[in-house]
């Protein structure tokens, strides 16, 4: 509970570290946005304002003969010289190992009573 109550403490100290140096930086950056502010005002103040220009409406369409227009479906690409169909129906099989595991060689056996001989001074 201990580890829990410390976890919490100090997630909420480095919390009002990171806000106490936003506020730092905004501070230190506010001359800068005013003048950045009053540069927008006045550039929007001496472009000349037009007058909105009304859209030409269209007449509406006529609804074709079927209802409403279609676009003609899209065509497949012509298929390459020499194609031919596969098989019908059945799955599509991905490379996959599906057998038993395949052979692996055992690690060798460090003896222990090898590694006491052999000292290497």
């Amino acid at each position: 509970m201990k580890l829990l109550l410390g976890f919490v403490l100090f997630c909420a100290a480095v919390s009002m570290l990171v806000v106490a140096a936003l506020v730092q930086l905004l501070i230190s950056l506010l001359p800068f946005l005013v003048v950045v502010a009053a540069v927008l005002l006045v550039v929007r103040m001496r472009r000349p304002r037009h007058a909105a220009v009304p859209v030409a409406r269209l007449p509406a369409r006529r609804p074709q003969s079927g209802g409403y227009h279609r676009s003609p479906p899209a065509l497949a690409p012509p298929r390459p010289p020499g194609w031919a169909p596969g098989p019908a129906g059945g799955w599509v099989l991905l490379p996959v190992w599906v057998g038993p595991p395949a052979p692996r060689a055992r690690p060798p056996v460090i003896d222990a009573e090898v590694i006491e001989e052999d000292r290497r001074g």
